[in-house]
């Protein structure tokens, strides 16, 4: 019997990654991965992200860093996936991928952001949220600038080191649809 099952399939999943449908090397790569987790879930840098803040995400935030297929690095993976496992007690393992970005655009996302992915997750379909999740995230660089990331598309909106700057690259910014919708997850 299988250790695991990484499921793929998740609506807002499959809106994130509707972006690279072209690219023979991601998708490979992301079929690697799958692979790889299913035979073995502590595979590819897994990590159980710790959410001291929000126990009813304890244990069930788990992240892997995996590569396109033919991309080299030095070090780690340039890719991280975020999956949910809603009952970790439970084996075999069923991971729901929800979230997949670039660690060269974002370093990491913050407890908060990810307790807001895995509510919106996890809740029954149709029900209502009362928190408006947050338009854009900032993200800190090593060089004192702050890249403000859109949470709908994806995309870097701005980065600068002065506030009013970012504010302005967030108002200006039009969105192409490719939204990140973690809203619609019954499963």
């Amino acid at each position: 019997m299988a250790q695991c099952s990484l499921d793929l399939s998740h609506p807002a999943f499959q809106r994130v990654i509707s972006a690279f449908k072209d690219d023979p090397g991601f998708s490979e790569g992301l079929q690697e991965l799958k692979r790889k987790v299913e035979a073995e879930h502590t595979s590819c840098n897994r990590v159980v992200q710790p959410m001291p803040k929000y126990p009813d995400c304890q244990n069930k935030i788990w992240k892997y860093d995996w590569s396109p297929a033919g991309a080299r690095s030095a070090h780690r993976k340039s890719w991280r996936i975020v999956v949910i496992v809603a009952e970790p007690t439970v084996q075999p393992y069923r991971l729901i991928a929800v979230a997949v970005y670039a660690k060269n655009q974002t370093a990491q996302l913050s407890t908060r952001e990810l307790a807001r992915i895995f509510a919106a997750a996890t809740k029954p379909t149709g029900e209502c949220s009362p928190e408006v999740p947050e338009r854009f995230h900032h993200v800190k660089q090593g060089d004192g600038d702050t890249r403000s990331l859109c949470m709908d598309c994806g995309e870097t909106v701005a980065v600068s080191f002065q506030l009013p700057d970012i504010e302005d690259g967030q108002n200006k910014h039009l969105c192409d649809g490719n939204q990140l919708d973690f809203s619609n997850a019954g499963t």
